[in-house]
């Protein structure tokens, strides 16, 4: 295990140890990456890496066809998103580990969203590297971790001490590293009440969403998913209108990922779900936690009413 200052650090970390300076320079995603993957990987063509996404489908899964197509001998990591941050989606991440290690390729998975809401058995997983990040899971900011399966030798991200096995340079901060644990350590203990009586609060909520707005989508509702997550799509309005309105009565949602606050054109991932930009650009997401109760459903549901009728 490998402490970072956060899951994005995590996941650079892991992208380049295994492809900045080996003999294998190929990288494989799939094309609906958290822009900490996304952008990194982009960044990794000027070192001569060459990279390949591999497309989704409507209902938000890696085609594995391709992605058994584009593995050659030349790779040296498949990184895939397992939650969804947008979407809460699911990816099979079992058959892809299976895939990669017939083929012999390294696994990592963005396992940020993942960790701390639903089961995590790395034995049975397979993967040869995770990330996670401490605040995901009602841990302290700052602060995440990469798992590297016994054997596999990384190339260091940071230089300058012999810290974590020489893998990472720099003081440990052992406060959040603490906070990090501690966090694990309660999240398995009530993993499975808590992701009970969170996605009760999801399902409820989608179903009254659906029964009272005729223009509301939900996005991958027909996919495994994470229990906190609600993506939803508004015909004829725009985040950009609606959040700020949401906003002032209490209601805190976004229109996409955190690290992407500012932009409110169509999502990525809807894009590259097919569809279209009036939908798209109408979507907000909802996330929920063992702290929320029913009346929070209400709340929020009473705050969409009052919106909607002003904006129409």
């Amino acid at each position: 295990m490998i402490f970072t200052s956060g899951g994005t650090e995590s996941i650079n970390s892991a992208i380049s140890a295994c492809v900045d300076s080996g003999a294998k320079r190929k990288l494989v995603i799939s094309s609906v990456e958290h822009v900490a993957v996304e952008d990194f990987a982009e960044s990794r063509k000027n070192l001569g890496v060459e990279l390949t996404r591999i497309g989704v489908d409507q209902n938000g899964q890696i085609d594995l066809q391709k992605l058994e197509d584009a593995i050659d001998d030349e790779v040296s990591l498949v990184s895939v998103i397992w939650g969804h941050n947008e979407t809460g989606i699911l990816s099979p991440v079992l058959d892809i580990a299976k895939l990669c290690h017939e083929k012999g390729v390294l696994l990592h998975l963005d396992g940020v969203q993942a960790v701390g809401k639903i089961k995590v058995d790395l034995k049975e997983l397979q993967c040869d590297l995770l990330s996670i990040s401490a605040h995901k899971l009602h841990g302290p900011k700052g602060v995440g971790a990469l798992f590297v399966r016994d054997g596999i030798k990384l190339n260091p991200y940071h230089i300058g001490g012999g810290q974590e096995q020489g893998r990472r340079a720099g003081t440990e901060a052992v406060a959040n590293v603490v906070g990090l644990g501690k966090a694990c350590e309660l999240a398995l203990e009530s993993l499975e009440e808590n992701a009970r009586i969170v996605s009760s609060l999801r399902d409820r909520f989608e179903s009254e969403i659906s029964q009272k707005f005729s223009f509301a989508k939900i996005i991958g509702e027909e996919s495994e998913r994470l229990p906190n997550t609600s993506k939803v799509c508004f015909e004829g309005f725009e985040a950009e209108t609606l959040l700020p309105l949401l906003d002032i009565r209490g209601i805190c949602v976004s229109h996409g990922a955190a690290c992407s606050s500012g932009s409110w054109g169509p999502p990525r991932v809807l894009s590259e779900m097919g569809f279209p930009d009036e939908w798209a650009k109408g979507s907000v997401r909802f996330s929920w936690s063992k702290y929320n109760e029913c009346k929070d459903i209400l709340i929020v549901l009473d705050a969409l009413e009052e919106v909607f009728s002003l904006l129409q």
